[in-house]
């Protein structure tokens, strides 16, 4: 068996770069998992949530079914894709965030939350 080499980084962030609430997307490179949050998710007034996957969102679209097995190459395979699609388009996710230190103390919180 094969042991795939985890995608570096394991999170990416997306910044729509405007004044909208929930600027910030969050996509966790393992699964395809993504988030939206604001500059304070945790805040009452914030927002910090799980808003699909890019695997099952891409599949749906392209075949008409999300497919529930899908190898760790397969996912991978599309996780890649998919980045690539975002980083060429910033009218999709945004402006690729290049240094997650960068961003606001509590999306590095929800980030760190996300992962563990």
């Amino acid at each position: 068996m094969t042991t795939l080499k985890p995608i570096q980084p394991r999170i990416v962030v997306y910044d729509n770069v405007d004044d909208s609430f929930d600027h910030i997307t969050i996509i966790d490179t393992k699964n395809g998992d993504m988030y939206g949050a604001s500059d304070q998710p945790f805040a009452p007034q914030g927002f910090g949530q799980f808003c699909g996957n890019l695997v099952d969102s891409y599949m749906k679209q392209t075949y008409g079914a999300i497919y529930a097995k899908r190898t760790p190459t397969q996912v991978k395979t599309i996780v890649l894709e998919q980045l690539a699609i975002a980083d060429g388009d910033v009218k999709w996710l945004g402006v690729r965030v290049k240094d997650n230190e960068t961003l606001p103390e509590g999306v590095q919180k929800y980030i760190k939350q996300i992962i563990e």
